[in-house]
């Protein structure tokens, strides 16, 4: 595969919805338990679109959408407190923004040019932090001193794929949601979806492992 097959995107909301659904209802079936490695997402992914008939370049897609799929219920179980919405700046207008950037990411000011106000106006009425930055190592340090447990975060699939070894070596959990295109600018995502990721609820409370100890297992 070259580098354009290995990152192609479900063409419309409506073919990117019902792929969700039968990953959730595949994933359901197969008893899976988090975290899987890169090479056993692949394995699952690999299953799924043999058996489905589906398009072999959406396979980065589906790896995503499967790890989601197997974080939901625990990510439902951790407090909106103690969540973490992570946009990428690439979501804003890039002639219309008014917002500042420091050294922690774009300052939304709200001017509704964009999906960042609203989403990160959803994370508020939720009770979950937001950021704008871009990739996930700007939240280690908040997980390491256990300001928050889980991140809810958007990226382009390039992106998700270069960090998700980061991810796995820090014991992070947490759900990646990709942009529905590349190109660094004027990016866009499914906002709905999105929402319902924040919206996660479940009458259970996660009991999570010292994340040290997890971390350090993980690197031996």
């Amino acid at each position: 595969m070259d580098k354009q097959q290995i990152y192609t995107i479900p063409a419309s909301p409506g073919q990117r919805r019902d792929l969700r659904t039968l990953i959730d209802r595949s994933v359901a079936g197969e008893s899976l338990a988090p975290p899987l490695s890169m090479e056993e997402l692949m394995e699952v992914s690999d299953r799924l679109i043999r058996g489905n008939n589906l398009d072999p370049a959406l396979q980065r897609w589906i790896m995503v959408e499967i790890n989601n799929a197997l974080w939901k219920d625990t990510v439902a179980s951790i407090p909106a407190e103690k969540r973490m919405l992570l946009l990428p700046g690439c979501l804003s207008h890039s002639v219309r923004c008014t917002a500042e950037t420091d050294e922690l990411g774009l300052l939304c000011r709200q001017c509704r040019n964009c999906s960042i106000a609203p989403l990160e106006a959803k994370a508020e009425q939720l009770g979950i932090m937001s950021m704008v930055a871009e990739g996930f190592t700007s939240v280690i340090g908040l997980i390491e001193s256990q300001v928050i447990d889980t991140v809810i975060g958007v990226g382009c699939l390039e992106s998700l794929e270069k960090v998700f070894p980061l991810l796995i070596n820090q014991a992070v959990l947490g759900i990646a949601i990709p942009l529905n295109k590349a190109g660094c600018r004027d990016t866009s995502v499914d906002t709905e979806y999105v929402e319902q990721m924040l919206a996660l609820q479940s009458g259970k409370r996660a009991n999570l492992l010292d994340h040290e100890l997890v971390k350090n297992q993980v690197k031996e």
